[in-house]
Formats: C-alpha cells, structure tokens, sequence
C-alpha cells in the first residue's frame, strides 16, 4: 500500500483498495466479493447500466436543445456514481434528476481535493492555516459514512434480496474462514467502490470522450460498429457488448494513452537483487 493510497484510509479504512496486506479483511472482502464480477454478475446489472445511460443522453439532448455546454467530465461522474450505486447497493442517487450536485458526490470531491492537497504541502503551515479546511474535511467524511450506514440501513430494514454487492456482503461467508464482512468493513467496502471505483471509471470514460473528439475518424468506425451489432431498434444487449470490439480498443488505447491508475507499488519480502542492487526486507 503505497504512501499516497494511505492517504485515502482516512475514508475508506481497510477497504479493499487501501488494506494492508496483513489486515484480515482484505482477503475476506476478496473471497465474498469475487462472486459479483462474474459473468452471471454482470449480466444482471445490464439493464441498470442501460438506464442510467438513457438518463445520462437525455440530459445531453437537453442541454443542446437549449444551447447549453455540456460538462462531460462531471456528467460521466454522475453516469458513473449512479451505475456503481444501483448495480453495487440498490441505490438510485439519481444525479441526473437533480437541480444540485448530490451532497454526497460534493463531499466526496472536496475529500480527495483536501488529501490530493495535503499530501505536498508543509506539516507545520497545514496545522496553523488550515483548520477550516480540516473541519471542513471531517464533516465530509462524516456525511459519507453517515449515507453509506444509510443506505445500510435502508436494506435491512427492507430484507429485500437483490443479486448485487451488498447482498453478498451482508449474507456472504468467507468460504476460508467462515466469517462475514461486519458492519464497519461493510461501509468501507461501499465507501471504495464509490469513491475509488467512480474516481478511475470517470475518468477513463471522460478521457475516451475527449480523445474521440480529436479523431473524428474513429469516431466514425465506431458509430459504425455500434450500428452493426446493434440491429434495427438501436438497442445493445449484454451477449452483444463482447461484440463490441472497436469500441473495447478505443477504451484501451484511452487507457495507454491516460491510464486511470498510471502504476503501482511493489513491497520486498525477503532479500532480493534487482538491477545488481540489493534490495532489504520492506523496502
């Protein structure tokens, strides 16, 4: 866990993108989640993903219908937050129905604004002239977890079953150890597929977006590819997205080009020699 993803445990805990190899509840999650990116898994969360992006063009029709710009990097952010909130929680935030940004969606981009921040600046003027910035930092992270519990909640409380990621969370062992997530790594759990997972995807689709523009050739290879597998009534089922394949490489060359999550870190365990240096246990 590298020093700028440590950062983010201030929010997520041990999820699983900011536990420590050591804490026990990053192979739990991993063994009870596994299940929710099956194939079977994504075939069910289809027909969610359709309709947020139906919400998603029909705001961009209005928006040109009265001369408007459309801001495509916040609108991927809400297309990518309300899919991971239906698909992963049952949960409708429906961003595109609102006249204001959902206050949660506010907090947490001021929360990794305030980390990004403070992750370069100096220790001792942080502590003397940033005190509105911190309280301000703890009440969004705050509200967070508090919607996060809420949406909790919300579920048990109803006992619906539903074939999406908190269900497995809530009603899943871990098939190694026979224990469930509890209610805390629950949270954090939700908290980083929200934060972390809305954060890569937004940004890698806005990119595509961006990168289209550029090359309007492309952009009319894969309008034509998207015709071709789509059929007369325009509609893309799941057993027709692997079909897709211009498309997947536009998304791939967007990912060499500006990759969401450019590297990551390397831990020694043992001794090791590496370019003819000698490398020490945790280095």
């Amino acid at each position: 866990l590298g020093e700028p993803l440590r950062k983010l445990r201030v929010i997520a805990g041990d999820g699983l993108f900011t536990a420590f190899n050591s804490e026990p509840n990053w192979r739990k999650a991993h063994n009870i989640l596994g299940p929710g990116f099956s194939q079977a898994a994504m075939r069910g969360y289809h027909d969610s993903m359709l309709a947020v992006i139906d919400r998603l063009l029909h705001s961009w029709d209005v928006a040109a219908d009265s001369g408007e710009y459309v801001d495509v990097p916040q609108s991927m952010t809400s297309l990518t937050f309300d899919v991971i909130g239906r698909c992963g929680f049952g949960y409708d935030f429906d961003s595109f129905g609102r006249a204001e940004p959902d206050p949660f969606v506010e907090a947490m981009s001021r929360a990794l604004e305030y980390i990004n921040r403070s992750s370069n600046d100096i220790p001792i003027l942080r502590a003397v002239f940033g005190r509105a910035a911190r309280e301000q930092h703890a009440r969004d992270i705050a509200l967070m977890q508090d919607t996060v519990d809420r949406i909790v909640d919300e579920r048990m409380r109803s006992q619906d079953t539903q074939a999406d990621l908190l269900e497995l969370m809530m009603h899943t062992a871990d098939p190694d150890t026979g224990e469930q997530l509890d209610r805390e790594s629950i949270r954090n759990q939700v908290l980083t597929f929200l934060v972390a997972g809305n954060e890569t995807t937004a940004a890698t689709l806005g990119f595509a977006v961006h990168f289209l523009s550029r090359h309007p050739e492309v952009v009319a290879k894969a309008r034509a590819e998207i015709a071709e597998v789509a059929g007369a009534d325009g509609q893309i089922g799941y057993e027709q997205v692997a079909k897709l394949r211009y498309v997947r490489r536009v998304v791939d060359e967007t990912l060499r080009l500006w990759p969401a999550a450019p590297g990551y870190f390397r831990k020694v365990r043992g001794e090791t020699t590496l370019g003819g240096r000698t490398l020490p246990p945790g280095s």
